[in-house]
């Protein structure tokens, strides 16, 4: 079993201390162990769960799903099925925020039609009334 302090962790997981920190304050990774000088100590397995929290991430998921899904794992069962119904649902939210941009850029491009047809309002305003006289 090979021992790391987190500054090595930290380099072999590629994140930061602080990040290997915030996860342990989470609960995401367990506290690690202290030897005598008050050095924190992590494991193999340590660095298996953060190379998968990284992975996980990656795809979207909350710090919560993720615990989930090690709770799942610890209880002996494969939280592969929870995996892909989380992801499902990032999908669906997804796709939600992709079709909500669409109608914003549609609705911006026009009013910056409008804003160039009627620049002479934008003159008439303490800032820029373009603006200021939007939904009047």
């Amino acid at each position: 079993m090979t021992v790391l302090l987190i500054k090595e962790l930290a380099e072999r997981a590629n994140m930061t201390s602080k990040t290997i920190r915030f996860y342990e304050e989470q609960g995401i990774i367990p506290k690690a162990k202290r030897d005598k000088n008050n050095y924190r100590y992590y494991t193999d397995d340590d660095y298996k769960r953060l190379s998968f929290i990284k992975k996980a991430r990656t795809l979207g998921m909350s710090i919560e799903e993720i615990k989930q899904i090690f709770l799942i794992r610890e209880k002996g069962d494969m939280p592969c099925s929870t995996v892909v119904s989380l992801l499902e649902k990032h999908q669906i939210e997804t796709q939600k925020k992709i079709d909500d941009l669409i109608d914003f850029k549609k609705n911006l491009s026009k009013t910056i039609n409008h804003f160039k047809a009627n620049m002479n309002v934008g003159e008439q305003g303490d800032f820029c009334g373009l603006i200021e006289h939007l939904f009047e």
